[in-house]
């Protein structure tokens, strides 16, 4: 009888330490994409673009909410999140009334955080397909996506992205 008290002791103490952290889907990286004038793209300083009336919808199979931004206005850039039960994602963008489809294609590798329960997907971008409509070029900058690249992206600080949109 004392045995089994010790073992269910033991057994709560494992569920509280692995409870306690932020297992799960949250713990995917973004791939971070900026916005920048195509004029201005290989050179030292590239312009960042601000987009006044820009959405982005999921076009993966099986995704219930497939809404990732709707009609922000003066953005720079945005944090996508990436399929991580495929090794591409598909995305349709409007800017102002103007379509665009993007296809992102990668591959995928998962990671252990810790030696408790955590588990998160990174990726390698391998490549871009996407039409000519609004976007004039997208390019891979940064093409590894880790889970420490989720950090927020100041405009001032001239950081480095994983993709880049070029109007």
């Amino acid at each position: 009888m004392n045995l089994s008290y010790l073992y269910i002791a033991l057994l709560s103490l494992l569920f509280i330490q692995c409870s306690s952290q932020n297992c799960g889907s949250e713990l995917n990286p973004y791939t971070e994409i900026g916005f920048f004038e195509l004029s201005s793209k290989n050179t030292e300083n590239e312009i960042a673009v601000s987009i006044d009336k820009f959405s982005i919808s999921s076009l993966n199979r099986g995704e219930t909410d497939s809404t990732i931004i709707i009609n922000n206005k003066n953005i720079f850039s945005l944090d996508l999140p990436l399929n991580t039960n495929l090794d591409s994602s598909k995305y349709l963008i409007k800017v102002d009334t103007i379509f665009d489809t993007l296809t992102v294609f990668y591959e995928r590798s998962i990671k252990s955080r810790s030696t408790d329960c955590e588990f998160t997907m990174n990726f390698k971008l391998q490549d871009i397909e996407y039409s000519k409509n609004k976007l004039k070029d997208v390019s891979i900058e940064n093409a590894i996506i880790e889970e420490l690249d989720n950090t927020s992206t100041d405009e001032t600080t001239d950081p480095t992205y994983h993709i880049n949109f070029y109007f």
